[in-house]
């Protein structure tokens, strides 16, 4: 079942995160404050876009998104998806994709748009669903050091 988040389904989705995350292959550390403030950002943020799948009741997948003012058509960024370590490969991030294409269409936005790790998995993921590399964006970072 695919449903709307709401500010109930916040610490189940942080726990998911958890889940998601600090396994291999990406090997982060959250923990429940942090997640929790990370996911709230976006769950407060104007124009939240938010949907979550179940199996029976536990929460398996979720996607954390936003509606983004652009010049031509306003579009949706995916700012999260992930899904349970345990239950990847089944549907569900798919599922989440095609809700948000639906929603999308709905509401008249010009597409979807998206940043992932292109040498983890889920880079594949995004291709096979439709998604290309953007040619005239480059994604740039830089590391503050912290005295």
């Amino acid at each position: 079942m695919i449903r709307e988040i709401n500010e109930a389904d916040l610490v189940p989705c942080c726990k998911l995160l958890i889940d998601a995350y600090n396994c291999s292959p990406w090997d982060n550390h959250w923990d429940i404050s942090t997640s929790l403030r990370y996911l709230k950002e976006y769950f407060e943020a104007d124009r939240f876009v938010g949907f979550l799948a179940q199996d029976q009741t536990e929460v398996v997948a979720a996607i954390f998104a936003h509606e983004k003012t652009w010049w031509t058509k306003d579009e949706l960024y995916i700012d999260e998806l992930y899904v349970a370590n345990k239950m990847q490969g089944k549907g569900f991030g798919g599922q989440l994709l095609e809700k948000v294409e639906v929603y999308s269409k709905d509401n008249n936005l010009g597409g979807i748009t998206l940043l992932t790790d292109k040498c983890m998995p889920s880079a594949k993921f995004y291709h096979r669903k439709g998604f290309a590399k953007a040619k005239h964006v480059l994604f740039m970072y830089k590391t503050m050091k912290i005295k």
